[in-house]
């Protein structure tokens, strides 16, 4: 692992998820207000910290992408990627775990470690991605990832490489290893291309999103006067009731 190599002032794969609004984490909002912050020219980054968990990720990344390659017979793993990846004709950046090679493998699920996309083999050819993730959930029963645990990301690095397939590798409690093995998702592209095109307009215009939570509201109207009278529409009402619900749960 050697750190985040996109640029903090547009999109990148790895915010995919917050972008397409499927992560526990973040709000759209916030990561376009990052971008914002970026583009105008504040380091961002400064005063990031690394938690515990996300230090070891790091340093668990190479075994897991060895092992991930040894799983399913790929040659030619490439860990130590230093160079970003950049989309054709979007606004869209990706960071590259790994990479590796195969020639014309047939990968067949075993519902245990090994799992695809519909449970059927499936036939890989050329190079492909490999995404190392570490967490501390259990592994769920279907191997399937959650969009926001490297689904979304190689859907994205796949777009930008024109790679035909990748693997979402997941160290699941420290030692439950399951390999989700995916095809390069057109589909998923052509949605991607509105997404990425909106947001990138969005951080030259500063044009946030609807709030959906109060932390987002008061990012949005961060200089609004305190002392100002406003009334209220029943359209503000219903989004209010709609914000203190979600700050609840």
């Amino acid at each position: 692992m050697v750190g985040k190599l996109t640029k903090d002032s547009m999109a990148s794969c790895s915010i995919l998820p917050v972008i397409f609004n499927k992560s526990p984490y973040q709000t759209p909002n916030e990561a376009l207000d990052r971008c914002i912050r970026a583009r105008k020219g504040e380091d961002v980054r400064k005063g990031d910290q690394q938690t515990t968990i996300q230090k070891m990720g790091d340093k668990l990344e190479p075994l897991i992408l060895q092992l991930a390659a040894e799983e399913l017979g790929l040659s030619n793993l490439v860990t130590d990627i230093t160079t970003p990846v950049q989309h054709e004709s979007l606004p869209l950046m990706g960071s590259i775990d790994g990479t590796a090679f195969a020639d014309n493998l047939t990968i067949t699920p075993d519902n245990e470690t090994i799992f695809t996309e519909d449970g059927e083999p499936m036939v890989l050819q050329g190079k492909g991605i490999l995404e190392s993730k570490a967490t501390a959930v259990f592994a769920p029963d279907d191997g399937v990832p959650t969009d926001y645990r490297g689904v979304l990301q190689c859907k994205g690095l796949m777009a930008c490489t024109d790679y035909d397939w990748a693997v979402v590798a997941v160290l699941y409690r420290s030692t439950m290893l399951q390999l989700y093995v995916m095809r390069r998702d057109f589909a998923f592209e052509r949605e991607l291309e509105t997404v990425i095109t909106d947001f990138d307009k969005r951080i030259a215009t500063e044009e946030y999103y609807p709030p959906t939570t109060s932390s987002d509201a008061a990012r949005i109207h961060a200089d609004a006067d305190p002392e100002l009278d406003y009334e209220f529409s029943d359209d503000d009402e219903q989004l209010f009731r709609t914000v203190t619900h979600v700050d609840e749960q």
